[in-house]
């Protein structure tokens, strides 16, 4: 053997021998100084670990008890051992490459704050000097991690557990624009799992991972994303996702949902129960602070709306939405229930709404509340209910609604019209109908009622508005079949602080009431083919002068008002008989001075003519119970006027 080749061996001997020797403790040595070095100028926190050691053949570096915390000591990173295999590539390709990273029972806690930085971000100094921007090279071919568990915790105090889980990512490496990709692996999240694969990328940080999701607590997703007054409990979610983070977070999928609730404090609506709901297109875009929906079905489920006790009022309304955007460009609801309770009351009714059908169209709430909705489904089980209309609010509110609902019981209404119109109902059905518009701050609408073998009760005595006559409103236009129609214009200054639904429609029904009980031969002669409000007077019979014979014209009249009476069987009239001193029984012969006054014929003259009229509509068809005649005291005439018998309405 050559003399140069026998020493080159020696030497080679020897320095493996020295780096078998040393290294063991010289590496240690060097990493831990190394380490915290670079640890104190990148990272705010503190860094600890137990043991260091570094097997020299097989280029192994083992870390044991790593413990990481940040600078008010909480805990971000533990775990019992990292395992760091060092290729020789590294003594050539300017780098730091390893061919594997394993890691034992890492367990990371993050928390999110609002802007969507992690505590991780947070804790990363900005390089300095030299250093600055610049990063390590370093490149692992495999990275592992057996049981990891993480702990992620949003700034609204929200919280999910993840793991543990076996994790391995390929292509490791910190220089700019490479990819960490993943392979498809699984992992349990709050008794559901997730199976993902995907990549992340650096400078930019990026990430976009492909998800599957079985059975996973909704609570995990929805607890981040900040919808305000939003609860949301049970619910199990399943179906592909995309989860992509580039500047910002975004989250995709076609999801199934299954026996949720969604409760709220502040909302008409305050709880949703819902045992299965399917979601097509979901978006959740943190950079836009929104959540969109391309299509939302429920499949049954049960609504709770409640109307709060505070006066609904605009002075009173809630002000522009501050929390996430919300699209639904079309939700689908099918066998569904609302249960409606209105607190306004001191012992609150509770109306339910079974079969509830019904779809929603762009549905967006943000700076601007808008949607169009139509939906239909059986109060009780014999009174079909259905509603179409849309609504647009931001500065003003622009809205149509329509709401009808047949066969009413009333029982039903007996609170709110106990309360409102003062007095109770006793038997009936209702038909109800309800047109109202909103624009520019005025109400404009019509409430169509038909009440269907309606009675009224008692009246109520704590009431303090004016008294309406219901009695008799309903006696004038009640007709053969036992029905009562009334159709109620309503209007209003909607932003008016004062604005109160329920007084508006006393206010109303007063006015119609009211009109109605003054003028009631008006609605009389509606009643008579061909007849309008003016063209008749069915209030007054005119008698010759001295004569309680009817003449033709009278006589018509009077038939036309006996056909009509009998459209309106609960009407009853007074006949007020009348003489008139100087026009009846006046002297044949001009006599000086005063003229005495026939008292006793004046008077008989005037229960004849009352008798005509009664007799006449008795012969019409007209029953003796519903007529009475009554004879007035003498009274005078302006010269040339005949003599009139009046015709008016008798109370309850």
């Amino acid at each position: 053997m050559p003399k140069f080749l026998r020493r080159f061996i020696v030497i080679l001997l020897v320095l493996t021998g020295i780096y078998v020797l040393a290294s063991p403790f010289v590496v240690p040595w060097y990493v831990q100084k190394k380490v915290r070095v670079v640890f104190a100028e990148r990272v705010d926190g503190s860094l600890a670990f137990s043991h260091v050691a570094f097997n020299p053949v097989s280029l192994t570096l083992l870390v044991r008890d790593l413990d990481i915390t940040d600078s008010t000591g909480k805990p971000v990173l533990k775990m019992d051992a990292a395992h760091i295999n060092i290729s020789w590539r590294t003594l050539w390709s300017g780098q730091l490459h390893l061919q594997s990273v394993v890691l034992d029972m890492p367990a990371l806690q993050m928390a999110i704050a609002e802007d969507g930085r992690t505590s991780l971000e947070a804790m990363l100094r900005p390089p300095e000097g030299a250093s600055a921007g610049k990063s390590p090279n370093i490149r692992i071919d495999k990275l592992a991690a057996k049981g990891l568990q993480l702990a992620l915790k949003n700034h609204a105090g929200h919280e999910i557990a993840v793991g543990p889980l076996d994790l391995a990512l390929d292509g490791f490496a910190t220089a700019e624009g490479h990819a960490i990709s993943f392979k498809e692996f699984g992992f349990a999240l709050g008794g559901g799992k997730v199976t993902a694969t995907g990549e992340i990328g650096r400078a930019p940080l990026s990430a976009k991972l492909h998800l599957e999701l079985s059975r996973v607590p909704l609570k995990a997703i929805m607890g981040f994303i900040p919808l305000d007054d939003l609860t949301v409990t049970g619910g199990q979610v399943t179906g592909p996702a995309t989860l992509t983070f580039t500047d910002d977070l975004r989250l995709q999928g076609d999801f199934d949902v299954s026996d949720f609730a969604a409760t709220t404090t502040d909302s008409l609506v305050r709880r949703v129960q819902v045992p299965y709901a399917s979601a097509a297109g979901f978006d959740y875009d943190r950079a836009r602070d929104q959540v969109s929906v391309d299509s939302l079905t429920l499949g049954g489920g049960v609504a709770e709306m409640v109307r709060a006790t505070r006066p609904d009022s605009v002075a009173e309304a809630e002000g522009e939405t501050d929390g996430v955007a919300l699209e639904i460009r079309q939700a689908l609801l099918s066998g569904g229930k609302l249960v409606f309770e209105d607190q306004t009351f001191d012992t609150p009714p509770v109306v339910t709404i079974d079969g509830v059908g019904a779809i929603v169209m762009d549905f967006r709430l943000a700076d601007t509340l808008a949607f169009s909705f139509q939906g239909d489904g059986y109060l009780g089980q014999n009174s079909p209910v259905r509603t179409a209309g849309y609504i647009e609010a931001r500065d003003t509110m622009s809205a149509s609604f329509t709401l009808e609902i047949n066969k009413l019981d009333h029982a039903v209404l007996q609170p709110y019209l106990y309360r409102t119109l003062g007095r109770a109902s006793s038997a009936g059905e209702a038909y109800l109908q309800f047109d109202y518009y909103i624009e520019d701050g005025q109400l404009d609408g019509t409430n169509s009622f038909l009440f269907d073998r309606w009675e009224w009760g008692d009246r109520n005595p704590a009431y303090e508005g004016e008294e309406i006559p219901l009695k008799r409103a309903f006696n004038l236009l009640e007709d053969k079949g036992s029905r009562v129609a009334m159709e109620i214009p309503v209007d209003g200054e909607y932003l008016d602080p004062t604005f109160r639904v329920d007084g508006l429609v006393r206010q109303a029904t007063n006015k119609f009431v009211g009109n109605l009980i003054t003028t009631p031969f008006r609605l009389i002669g509606k009643l008579i083919p061909g007849g309008k409000k003016d063209d008749i007077d069915l209030d007054k019979v005119r008698f010759d002068p001295s004569s309680a014979e009817l003449a033709a014209l009278e006589k018509a009249r009077l038939t036309a008002l006996a056909k009509a009476l009998q459209e309106r069987p609960k009407v009853r009239l007074q006949i007020d008989g009348v003489a008139v001193p100087g026009l009846d029984l006046a002297p044949a012969v001009p006599v000086e001075g005063e003229a005495p006054i026939n008292q006793q014929g004046l008077t008989k003259l005037a229960n004849m003519r009352a008798d005509a009229v009664y007799q006449y509509l008795i012969a019409e068809g007209i029953a003796p119970r519903r007529l009475e005649k009554v004879v007035l005291p003498l009274m005078e005439m302006p010269d040339g006027k005949k003599p009139i018998v009046r015709l008016e309405l008798l109370k309850d």
